[in-house]
């Protein structure tokens, strides 16, 4: 060659290590022979040990390894050229040495493949990948470019920040499943710029794809017109009012009729209203359980005043048939016997015959008196154990005849309005009956 160049290393007189850079370049007469040849050094220590020190400070580890091939050329192995002092910490001293011999599960995790695929494309690669085998246990981020005949790899251990970034996405599903289970949904309100944010329970509670751009004004637009002019209110006293809020709206969200608990909290800084946070809750369910609660204990209430007024019904019925088979034995039974003893006590001799004397006829009259009060106190009670008046003429003359028989100390006046045309002897009877 006419030309090349190369470093070149030594120890200076401290023992400390130097770095030359030469360019060496070859003579020649006009005929082309060769009559000598020039070279330019470059002292380039500065440099190269301010490369070395900064390759050797980054956390990071570098490593370059150069492709070892077969007969076919093709790459069978790489080989350890370079590490900084971080590789040296977890692999050791391993310059010169197998990859494949010293870590064998690069190959399960693909990593020798992306190697091989840089130094035959000449193409960089970065990705993520999960490593476990040997001295690792974790998520590593890598960087391979060519270089030469071998490839120069970038590895960063990126397992805490994975592990926190499952602990997100764990946690975000948990929030949607919960919020899915419990219909509801937050959001934050950005006071700047007027953006609402939404979780993913907010947007499936109004059926919207996560990445629809909302406002304040979603609450307006599909809420009912019986909410219309609440769910307007509430939308501006987001900007304008510093007081959390708490309301109910209907909306119509695909037809179906909702109905949203929204309540709200404010985040001040520096003094100033921030953000507002809220959170809406479907409870149309709750609401047509409790509507359905309702409901039924109205239905249990009537079924439960029916069968109460079966039962007085019933007990009444049976009071008034009672009394009316007492009544009908007093009128048939009791007065017709004193009506005719009183027939046999008229039969007795007169005054006019010798045996009879003045003592005899007073005690006749006496009896005769006696008899009769018993007769009309027996038909009094029978027409009071079955009012045939009340069947005949009804509640107001049945009251006002009870009235005007009232004797003693007691009295009372009555003012008894017309009853309803068609009003049931039952409850007629059953008002006689708590009047008496």
């Amino acid at each position: 060659e006419n030309s090349s160049d190369g470093e070149i290393s030594y120890l200076d007189e401290n023992n400390s290590q130097q770095w030359l850079k030469y360019y060496l370049s070859k003579l020649a007469d006009s005929d082309g022979e060769p009559t000598g040849q020039v070279m330019v050094l470059q002292d380039i220590s500065q440099l190269k040990n301010t490369l070395n020190a900064t390759f050797d400070s980054v956390t990071e580890m570098i490593q370059v390894f150069k492709a070892k091939r077969n007969k076919l050329g093709e790459i069978v192995d790489l080989e350890w050229i370079l590490n900084n002092k971080s590789s040296e910490k977890v692999y050791g001293d391993v310059i010169g040495k197998s990859l494949l011999e010293n870590n064998p599960n690069v190959v399960q995790a693909g990593i020798f493949k992306n190697f091989v695929k840089v130094i035959q494309t000449g193409k960089p690669m970065h990705y993520e990948v999960r490593y476990k085998g040997e001295q690792f246990d974790g998520w590593f981020h890598q960087t391979a470019v060519k270089l030469g005949d071998g490839v120069a790899t970038t590895t960063t251990d990126i397992t805490h920040r994975r592990k926190q970034q499952e602990q997100l996405e764990s946690s975000h599903k948990l929030l949607t499943q919960s919020e899915t289970t419990a219909q509801t949904g937050g959001w934050e309100l950005d006071l700047e710029t007027g953006e609402l944010i939404g979780s993913p329970g907010f947007y499936a509670l109004f059926n919207l794809n996560p990445n629809t751009k909302v406002t304040p004004d979603i609450f307006i637009e599909k809420s009912s017109l019986g909410s219309r002019k609440s769910a307007t209110r509430f939308a501006q006293n987001l900007f304008t009012t510093a007081v959390p809020q708490e309301i109910s709206l209907v909306f119509y969200i695909d037809g179906q009729r909702k109905i949203h608990l929204i309540k709200t909290v404010y985040e001040e800084k520096d003094g100033d209203l921030f953000k507002i946070y809220g959170v809406n809750m479907d409870i149309s369910k709750m609401h047509a359980l409790e509507t359905k609660n309702k409901q039924l204990t109205k239905i249990s209430y009537k079924l439960k005043e029916k069968q109460r007024l079966e039962r007085i019904t019933f007990t009444l019925n049976a009071q008034e048939e009672e009394r009316a088979r007492f009544a009908e034995s007093l009128h048939h039974g009791i007065s017709q016997s004193l009506f005719a003893v009183l027939l046999k006590l008229g039969e007795l001799p007169g005054a006019n015959e010798t045996e009879w004397t003045g003592v005899h006829k007073k005690i006749r009259e006496q009896a005769q008196s006696m008899l009769k009060d018993a007769i009309n106190e027996t038909r009094s009670i029978s027409h009071q154990l079955s009012p045939t008046i009340l069947q005949h003429y009804g509640l107001k003359i049945a009251l006002e005849d009870m009235f005007k028989k009232l004797s003693g100390t007691i009295s009372a006046s009555t003012s008894i309005s017309e009853m309803p045309a068609g009003t049931n002897l039952f409850y007629q009877t059953f008002i006689y009956r708590s009047i008496q």
